[in-house]
C-alpha cells in the first residue's frame, strides 16, 4: 500500500486490500494513464477536466461510476479494459470530442445517459453480453451513423438513441423483443435492418420507420 500512494500521488484514492479506488484526479496532464492496481473509478472522479485528451484505463478496473468523465469536452479517446464490468449512468456523458468507443465484451451493463451528447461519436462497438440500451444511452450523439445491436439484447430503452440524427443504419437482431417509447426520435435518416418476423420489423412498420430484412 506504501508503493500506491506515489504512484497514484496525482489522485485521491481509497488503498484498500481489494484495489485502488479513484475518487478524483488533481493532475493537469492530457493524456492521462491511470496506474495499475485501480479497481474502481468513482462518481466524477474526471467530470469537468476538459483538457484531457485520452485516457487509458488499466485491466483490473471493473466499474466506472456515474458521471466518472462526464464533461471531458476535449477527451479525443478511451481505452476500456478487459476486466470492465459495468460503466454507470453519465459516465462519459458530454464527451463532445470522443470519436469512437470501443466497449469490451466483459461489460455487462451500460447505465442510462453514459454516452449521451457525445456529439463526435461516430462509432461504437457494442460488448456481445449486453442485455439491453439502457434509457437516453446514446442520446443526442448527433454524428453516429450506424449501430450493431448484439444478437442476445433483448430491449432497447425510451430515448435510446433519440436525437441521433446522422443515424442512417440500426442492425437490430430477432433477440429484440422490446423497444420502448421515442428510441430512435428524431433519427429521420433511419433504416432498421433486421429478420423477418422479428419484434423490430413491426416496431419499424407502427413507427413509419425503413425496414430492411437481413
Amino acid at each position: 500500500m506504501e508503493n500506491n500512494v506515489k504512484k497514484f500521488e496525482r489522485y485521491d484514492i481509497f488503498d484498500l486490500e481489494s484495489g485502488v479506488i479513484i475518487n478524483k484526479y488533481f493532475g493537469r496532464d492530457t493524456d492521462v494513464v491511470i496506474p495499475e492496481g485501480a479497481v474502481e473509478i468513482s462518481m466524477r472522479a474526471f467530470a469537468g477536466r476538459t483538457y484531457i485528451k485520452s485516457i487509458v484505463i488499466p485491466d483490473g478496473v471493473r466499474t466506472i461510476y456515474m458521471c466518472a468523465f462526464s464533461g471531458c469536452t476535449s477527451l479525443e479517446s478511451a481505452l476500456l479494459p478487459d476486466s470492465l464490468e459495468t460503466i454507470g449512468a453519465g459516465a462519459f456523458s458530454d464527451c463532445s470530442a470522443l470519436k469512437s468507443i470501443m466497449i469490451p465484451d466483459s461489460v455487462t451493463c451500460i447505465a442510462k445517459n453514459a454516452f449521451s451528447s457525445c456529439t463526435s461519436l461516430e462509432s461504437i462497438s457494442l460488448p456481445e453480453g449486453i442485455e439491453n440500451i439502457g434509457e437516453s444511452t446514446f442520446a443526442e450523439c448527433s454524428s453516429l451513423k450506424s449501430i450493431l445491436i448484439p444478437d442476445g439484447a433483448n430491449c432497447i430503452y425510451s430515448a435510446a438513441f433519440a436525437g441521433c440524427s446522422s443515424l442512417e443504419c440500426a442492425v437490430i437482431p430477432a433477440s429484440v423483443t422490446s423497444i420502448k417509447d421515442y428510441a430512435f426520435l428524431g433519427c429521420d435518416k433511419l433504416t432498421i435492418k433486421c429478420p423477418a418476423g422479428s419484434y423490430a420489423e413491426g416496431y419499424a412498420k407502427d413507427n413509419g420507420i425503413d425496414c430492411e430484412l437481413v
